[in-house]
């Protein structure tokens, strides 16, 4: 199962379980909850916010003036890059002590990252 969800000018906003998700947004905020296996979003000049119920083998986030926040499960295991030229980078309640875990990527240019349980 794939989602793909874009918008030119708008909000996104979904919720539920599938295989694969890809968002894309140019300018509005992006909001899933759920649970997917493999997640890419990337946003323009809006937020991007997914609250998760299950951590995913893949996520790769990036936004060029949006915030991002990611919500994982209690005791996700993950390894993290995440980047942000001008804001404020943050994650609390991960573990990233466990070696096959898998990476996920988060990066903006004028936006806050915040990833925690």
């Amino acid at each position: 199962e794939l989602a793909k969800l874009s918008s030119a000018s708008g909000d996104i906003c979904c919720q539920g379980s599938i295989r694969q998700l890809s968002i894309n947004s140019a300018s509005g905020d992006a909001e899933f909850s759920g649970s997917a296996a493999r997640i890419q979003a990337k946003t323009a000049s809006g937020d991007c916010e997914l609250d998760l119920d299950q951590a995913p083998d893949e996520l790769s986030i990036s936004s060029v003036s949006g915030d991002v926040g990611v919500t994982l499960p209690h005791g996700a295991a993950c390894h993290l890059q995440l980047n942000s030229r001008t804001g404020d980078v943050s994650f609390s309640g991960i573990r990233t002590d466990v070696q096959d875990a898998p990476v996920y990527r988060v990066q903006t240019v004028s936006g806050d990252i915040d990833i925690h349980d």
